[in-house]
């Protein structure tokens, strides 16, 4: 298949539909089909006869960068509609959500303390610490309850729009803190056991043979 991504993009309709029609969650069904995509070797998938050509599905790398235009310009369109549908008519929502985020934080702190190792850079841990801002995926199962008429919700959703909103505006204002400020003291304390190497730049050589290999991918789409 020369574009298995747009194969595979009108497949995950089509899973969509069938789990709509059943009664059951079209976006469960479209993530738990990426899983089995992502980790089809490991699930042993491939094993099948029907499923042995699976493996040798390549994408172009131009698809590639399309859907990753595409996708960025519908997440653009997807948080305008977040921030548009949330309101703010309960201030214990926005506490609860803040202090939600807040626990997220200290429990990520936690797990990256207690399961990397002391290999890892300070810069490392601090980075997995930091990134966990939460996005399309509770904010599309924030609809779910109200679309199976649970009682309150609706105020599920609204409170998981202001986590989503939190979540975001938090790890912006803490990423530019990492290399100095409050936030990267912190963190130098919390993983004062780990490596102190500063991340390394990415070889300029390498950025050029990316760009030749695209190039080259790009003319042999022209011929």
């Amino acid at each position: 298949m020369p574009n298995a991504m747009v194969a595979v993009l009108a497949f995950v309709l089509i899973t969509y539909g069938i789990a709509e029609i059943l009664g059951a969650s079209g976006a469960i069904a479209a993530l738990t089909l990426g899983f089995v995509l992502s980790n089809r070797v490991s699930l042993g998938v491939t094993r099948l006869r029907v499923f042995d050509h699976v493996a040798d599905l390549r994408e172009p790398r131009y698809v590639a960068l399309f859907l990753a235009d595409a996708i960025f310009l519908l997440k653009t369109f997807f948080f305008l509609y977040l921030g548009i549908s949330v309101q703010v008519t309960d201030w214990r929502l926005g506490a609860l959500a803040v202090g939600a985020v807040a626990a997220l934080y200290a429990t990520r702190a936690v797990v990256v303390r207690l399961t990397m190792p002391t290999s890892t850079s300070r810069w490392d841990a601090s980075v997995m610490t930091v990134m966990g801002p939460k996005g399309l995926a509770a904010a599309v199962l924030a609809g779910v309850p109200i679309q199976m008429g649970l009682a309150q919700g609706e105020v599920i959703q609204q409170f998981t729009y202001m986590l989503v909103l939190a979540s975001i505006v938090v790890t912006s204002a803490m990423v530019p803190q990492l290399s100095r400020g409050p936030v990267g003291a912190l963190m130098a304390r919390v993983f004062g056991g780990f490596a102190e190497s500063a991340p390394a730049p990415r070889p300029l050589e390498v950025v050029e043979a990316d760009v030749d290999e695209l190039r080259t991918e790009a003319d042999a789409v022209g011929r």
